[in-house]
């Protein structure tokens, strides 16, 4: 009984010292296998951030561009391109396109395995505003009204009134097609009166309400009004009428009221 005891405890030793070197076996293979990922995911950061490794070859730039110089953008997006293909940052390349005045929307695009594609899309002014800034039709500022050779009306009006000084605009400048006007500037005041100065000179003071209406009025009335003289301005302010003031010179020199 003894021995056959000892044998069994022999036995059993035996398997558990199979174990445990196939534990450690198991135990060396996966600290290994992670010392390993661990070495290819440091040398794949390390790749990453190496502008040698697959930098930025080639840049296309497409896009209209009319008042933007297309060296001075090449210029802006060279320190970007000592990042690779993976690390270049496209959202901060964008921001710093952005600050071009002139330019309004960015596109940029990566293709493997070396190239940028950036698209670009340049402001369409639609007025000037106050004479010192172009505005676009979202209303917001941008580039001097003296870099263009372009007729544009000037809107003018506190300062987050563009829209909707643009918008009267709009609305006006149709009226004003029935007897072949145009105008020239609108302004909107701080007490909230409407200006207008037409395209033939004439100044038109709408004041604050019923703005169509009283454009109505002097659109029926103005074929009658400059038979009788050049016109420096008219007040439309009136409840059922104007105040009309022919320029110097004319037969009707000074103010008359016209119901």
């Amino acid at each position: 009984m003894k021995k056959r005891k000892k044998k069994r405890t022999h036995a059993v030793r035996i398997l558990d010292r199979q174990q445990l070197r196939k534990q450690q076996g198991l135990w060396l293979v996966r600290v290994s296998f992670f010392f390993l990922l661990s070495f290819i995911v440091f040398w794949c950061w390390i790749k990453l951030h190496d502008p040698s490794w697959f930098p930025i070859q080639v840049i296309t730039i497409e896009g209209e561009c009319q008042h933007i110089d297309k060296k001075a953008i090449r210029q802006a997006i060279l320190p970007f391109t000592k990042n690779n293909f993976f690390t270049i940052n496209m959202g901060d390349l964008r921001e710093r396109l952005l600050r071009f005045p002139w330019l309004n929307t960015v596109l940029i695009s990566k293709e493997w395995p070396n190239r940028l594609h950036i698209q670009l899309q340049e402001q369409k002014p639609i007025a000037s505003w106050c004479q010192h800034n172009l505005i676009n039709s979202e209303g917001k500022f941008f580039g001097d009204p003296k870099e263009i050779s372009l007729s544009l009306p000037d809107l003018c009006g506190p300062t987050g009134e563009q829209h909707n000084v643009w918008q009267t605009y709009i609305l006006l400048n149709e009226e004003f097609s029935y007897v072949n006007l145009k105008i020239k500037s609108l302004e909107l005041t701080h007490q909230e009166t409407w200006n207008i100065e037409l395209d033939n000179g004439i100044k038109l003071i709408l004041g604050q309400k019923d703005l169509k209406k009283r454009l109505d009025r002097f659109v029926r009335s103005y074929p009658g009004l400059t038979q009788q003289g050049a016109i420096e301005y008219i007040d439309l302010r009136y409840a059922h009428g104007m105040a009309v003031k022919y320029k110097k010179g004319t037969k009707y020199y000074g103010k008359e009221k016209v119901g």
